[in-house]
């Protein structure tokens, strides 16, 4: 089972069996005040709901594509069904909305969800960081120590010293 929004083989009403509907409908839980329909079944480890779509052994997806086929209809092969309102476990149909990989990728920037993007609540490292990251390679210190010393990974060290990842200016 994929754990994000993607297929490469489409999604249609055709795929579901007669109890399909009514396992969905078991699984939704009370609507939020925002509009949110939870998700109370299984989840991915993104949050999204799972759903297998028929026996046991039949391939699964994500709850809020179940909801959209529910709603508007068959979706394509490699349609991505994304989430106005940013929440995973959303299977509210009018929170949906098709879009492509480009488009998820604009709405995360635009959004600030983007974890490459400067200033990030969880950005763990800034140019101040990076400048002393550059100064401890120099002294003889291993991508490894630096990482660990850093609480990151060491290939974002490596991404550093390579200068492929840049980090702005402090304001």
């Amino acid at each position: 089972m994929r754990s994000g929004c993607e297929s490469s083989t489409g999604l249609s009403k055709t795929d579901f069996t007669r109890v399909t509907e009514g396992r969905f409908l078991r699984f939704c839980g009370i609507p939020e005040q925002n509009g949110c329909i939870p998700w109370i079944g299984p989840k991915t480890n993104k949050g999204y709901g799972t759903l297998r779509l028929g026996k046991s052994h039949s391939r699964g997806t994500t709850a809020h594509r179940v909801a959209w086929v529910l709603k508007f209809g068959d979706l394509p092969a490699g349609a991505l069904v994304l989430h106005r309102c940013d929440n995973p476990s959303c299977v509210n149909a009018e929170h949906l909305f098709i879009g492509s990989a480009r488009s998820n990728t604009a709405d995360m920037v635009q959004k600030r969800r983007h974890p490459w993007r400067n200033g990030t609540p969880w950005q763990k490292l800034n140019s101040t960081d990076a400048e002393r990251v550059r100064d401890l390679r120099r002294s003889g210190c291993t991508q490894q120590q630096i990482a660990d010393w850093l609480g990151v990974s060491r290939p974002l060290i490596s991404l550093i010293e390579s200068g492929q990842l840049a980090y702005a200016a402090q304001e």
